[in-house]
């Protein structure tokens, strides 16, 4: 957490909506781990099983990742390193600049990671590419959130009835995720259909 300008390691985020978005990340954590084992124990032969694993894994990696941060905040930690740094070497003036290019370039590294992600689901359900969807969503707006700018800044933190837009927002792309999850448990639970075999024609007698 910040105080007084400076990172300290402690809750970043105690209000009861952080804590609501902090049980969002465990619970979409969960449901990605259970659908890639259930994946791991299903049948490992079936088409795409293997792809299909290491999407889940690969959220279930990447959620709880952003789920502990979500509360430690690590990211300003390391944006105010980076100001520090900046400051120093004297490009503290163009910093509108470098906050463009490193938002490129975190955009340019998301849409890798969607190309990638979408290729192991490509063919799935709707399930994974709705959760893929939600992930999208989410990464978007942590992205934004962390290299901020100024009226970016303030409309994040603005209040829509209870709520602040930034709260809204991730926990909008966790639901989006979330759902493709829950549509994923419920999809593979069915019967898997299978074609019939063919029937052969009776000998003539």
């Amino acid at each position: 957490m910040v105080v007084n300008g400076e990172w300290h390691m402690g809750i970043g985020d105690p209000t009861v909506w952080g804590w609501s978005i902090t049980a969002l990340y465990a619970a979409a954590t969960v449901s990605c781990a259970a659908l890639a084992w259930r994946t791991h124990s299903g049948n490992s032969a079936e088409h795409g099983a293997l792809q299909r694993r290491a999407f889940w894994l690969l959220l279930t990696t990447m959620l709880l990742a952003l789920g502990v941060n979500k509360q430690l905040d690590l990211q300003t930690l390391l944006w105010l390193k980076a100001r520090v740094a900046i400051r120093s070497i004297g490009l503290y003036e163009v910093r509108i600049w470098i906050q463009f290019a490193l938002i490129a370039a975190v955009a340019a590294l998301g849409a890798v990671v969607y190309v990638v992600l979408f290729k192991l689901v490509r063919g799935a359900k709707l399930g994974p590419k709705l959760a893929l969807t939600g992930l999208v969503f989410l990464l978007s707006f942590i992205c934004v959130r962390i290299i901020s700018i100024g009226p970016i800044d303030h409309l994040l933190n603005h209040s829509v009835l209870l709520w602040k837009m930034n709260h809204l927002l991730e926990g909008g792309g966790l639901c989006i995720l979330l759902a493709g999850t829950a549509l994923s448990h419920f999809q593979s639970a069915l019967p898997v259909s299978r074609p019939a075999a063919p029937v052969e024609d009776a000998a003539p007698e």
